[in-house]
C-alpha cells in the first residue's frame, strides 16, 4: 500500500513538473511573438515572470531592451547570460561589444573584441570592429584591421568604403577605383561606394563620368544637398548650365543661406544670358556673405547708456540702425536716449513720434509704444507750457 501511494505521489510530482514546465514554455513563446511585433516591455515584463532566469532568458530579455533602446539593462543582461551559459557564448558576446561599443565604452569593446579576433581568427567583423574602435581613439592603425578584414573577406562591404574612402583623402585615385570595382562586384548598389566613386571622378576633374555616378545615386532614391550641389558643380564645369542651374536651385532647397550656391547660380544664369537673375543672385551672393555685426553695435550703444555717454550711445544706435532699419527696440532705445540727451523737448517729440508712427499697428510693441506715447504726452504738455512763457 505505502509503495503504491510512494508511485502515485511520485507520479503527481512529475505531473506538475511537467504542468508547470509547459506553461514556462507557453509564456515564453508568448514573450516571443510580442517581441516580434515590437511589443518590447510586455515582452520583457513575462520573461522575468517565468521562473529563475537563465542564460536563454537572460539573452531574449537583454535583445528586447537593447531593441527598446535601454543600452545599459541589454548590456546587464548579456553579461548575466555569458555568465549563465556552459556552452560556447561567441554570439552572445558578439553582441554584448556592439553594445560596449555603441554605448562608447571602448575600453571594454575594444578587450572584448581582441579576445574574439584570437578565437576567431578568420571573422572579418570582428577584425573591422577593432578598426572602428581605433578609429575613434585616432589610432593609425584602424586602417591595418580594416585590411586584414578586406583581406578575410573581399566582399566585406564596410571595411571597402572605409579603405577606399582612405585612399580618397590622401588622391590615390587608382587604388579607390580599383577597391570600388572589387565592392561593388558583389553589392553593385552600395550608396557609400557609388558616392565614393563619384567623388574620386569629379576630384579629377571627369565631370562627364562624376555626372554618372551622381545621377547613379538619385535613381537609388538618393536625395541630399550634397549630391545636388555636385552635379551643380559637374555641369557648370561641363558648360550644361541648364542642367546646373536645376540642381543649384535643388541644392538652396537644403540650405538657402550658402552664398556659394548663389554665386555658381548667378554664373550659370549669366552663361545662359539671363542677366537679370545672374544679378539677383549675385546680390544675394553678397548680402550673405556680408558679416552681421547689428548685435555687437546694440551692445556697444547701450553699454555706453549704461555709462549715461548720451552722445555715443546716439550714435552708435544710429550706426546699428542702419544694418537693422526695421529694429523695435533700436527705434526705442534712440528716443530714450534723445529724452535722456537733449533739452530741446522738440528734439525729444521728433523722436517719440518717428518710433510711434513707426510701430503703432504693430501688435507686439504695443506695450512699448503705450509708454512712448505717454511720454509724448507729457513733452507736449511741456512744450506748450514753455511757449506761453
Amino acid at each position: 500500500m505505502r509503495f503504491k501511494n510512494f508511485n502515485y505521489l511520485k507520479l503527481l510530482v512529475l505531473c506538475c513538473i511537467f504542468t508547470a514546465s509547459q506553461a514556462q514554455q507557453d509564456a515564453i513563446k508568448k514573450a516571443d511573438s510580442l517581441f516580434r511585433v515590437g511589443a518590447y516591455a510586455s515582452a520583457i515584463a513575462i520573461y522575468n515572470n517565468t521562473g529563475q532566469l537563465n542564460s536563454n532568458l537572460h539573452s531574449k530579455i537583454a535583445k528586447a531592451h537593447n531593441a527598446n533602446g535601454n543600452h545599459g539593462k541589454a548590456i546587464y543582461h548579456y553579461e548575466e547570460a555569458i555568465r549563465s551559459t556552459n556552452t560556447s557564448a561567441v554570439l552572445l558576446q558578439n553582441e554584448l561589444a556592439r553594445l560596449y561599443y555603441k554605448t562608447k565604452r571602448f575600453e571594454t569593446a575594444d578587450s572584448l573584441y581582441a579576445m574574439l579576433a584570437d578565437n576567431y581568427p578568420t571573422n572579418p567583423d570582428f577584425q573591422y570592429h577593432l578598426g572602428l574602435i581605433k578609429e575613434n581613439s585616432r589610432d593609425s592603425i584602424a586602417m591595418s584591421y580594416y585590411s586584414k578584414a578586406f583581406h578575410l573577406d573581399s566582399t566585406h562591404q564596410k571595411s571597402c568604403v572605409k579603405i577606399a574612402a582612405s585612399y580618397l583623402r590622401k588622391r590615390a585615385y587608382k587604388k579607390v577605383d580599383s577597391l570600388i570595382s572589387i565592392g561593388l562586384n558583389s553589392y553593385p548598389d552600395n550608396i557609400e561606394l557609388i558616392s565614393l566613386r563619384a567623388q574620386n571622378e569629379m576630384l579629377q576633374q571627369h565631370y562627364s563620368n562624376a555626372i554618372l555616378h551622381f545621377q547613379r545615386l538619385l535613381t537609388l532614391n538618393q536625395q541630399n544637398e550634397y549630391i545636388h550641389s555636385s552635379l551643380g558643380h559637374c555641369y557648370n564645369r561641363s558648360y550644361q548650365f541648364k542642367l546646373a542651374i536645376k540642381h543649384y536651385t535643388l541644392a538652396l532647397s537644403y540650405d538657402n543661406q550658402n552664398s556659394t550656391y548663389y554665386t555658381h547660380l548667378a554664373f550659370a544664369h549669366n552663361k545662359e544670358s539671363k542677366l537679370k537673375e545672374a544679378i539677383e543672385h549675385y546680390r544675394t551672393a553678397i548680402q550673405l556673405k556680408r558679416p552681421s555685426i547689428d548685435e555687437e553695435l546694440f551692445q556697444i550703444a547701450m553699454m555706453y547708456r549704461h555709462q549715461e555717454n548720451w552722445k555715443n550711445a546716439i550714435a552708435h544706435m544710429k550706426i546699428y540702425l542702419k544694418e537693422a532699419p526695421d529694429s523695435h527696440r533700436g527705434h526705442y532705445q534712440l528716443a530714450l536716449f534723445y529724452d535722456a540727451y537733449y533739452k530741446d523737448p522738440e528734439l525729444k517729440i521728433k523722436q517719440y513720434e518717428s518710433y510711434t508712427n513707426r510701430f503703432k499697428n504693430d501688435k507686439n510693441t504695443q506695450y512699448f509704444i503705450n509708454i512712448a506715447a505717454t511720454r509724448l504726452k507729457k513733452l507736449r504738455e511741456q512744450a506748450v507750457e514753455a511757449s506761453k512763457k
